[in-house]
């Protein structure tokens, strides 16, 4: 992904000014210097955001134990806790159990993701069911901020220098 950043900077020379009125000229005449930079960067990164989406159906006692086994088995997937839990619906169906829909989301690595698809099949059993709902690869705002810290500093740089 390649980021872009610009700076504009607005210079006044009291010179120009003290110049500009002492030849009878206009306060706007002359008295700004305007300059715009710009620079770009490509940015990479090693992890990637992946959402995983469950649905199961519970008891209505259930419920609150299954946000515990979740994170539970997104630890196991992954060998870390990482996971946040960023959305659960519950719904009660025809014959008094409950629906429940979640989506976990954590930022893992290119190995990870390798074996992730067979982990989650494994932890598959009838009432539940693990899926991967998408793969972001997009770098995580850590890596943004990082990146756009860099090119605001060689932006400045380049003004001080003009």
């Amino acid at each position: 992904m390649k980021l872009r950043y610009g700076l504009r900077v607005g210079l006044t020379f009291l010179s120009t000014v003290v110049l500009a009125q002492a030849y009878g000229m206009g306060d706007n005449c002359m008295n700004q210097v305007s300059m715009s930079f710009s620079a770009q960067e490509w940015v990479s990164t090693e992890t990637s955001l992946v959402s995983v989406a469950l649905s199961a159906t519970v008891p209505a006692s259930g419920v609150g134990k299954l946000t515990d086994t979740i994170k539970t088995n997104m630890a196991k997937v992954s060998g870390e806790s990482g996971w946040h839990l960023i959305g659960l619906e519950s719904q009660e169906d025809d014959s008094g159990l409950i629906a429940v829909t979640a989506l976990a989301a954590a930022r893992l690595n290119s190995t990870q993701l390798g074996a992730l698809q067979i982990k989650l099949k494994s932890l598959n059993r009838p009432g539940e069911k693990y899926a991967i709902q998408g793969i972001d690869h997009k770098p995580g705002q850590e890596v943004l901020n990082k990146a756009q810290a860099s090119l605001r500093a060689k932006l400045y740089a380049e003004a001080a220098k003009e």
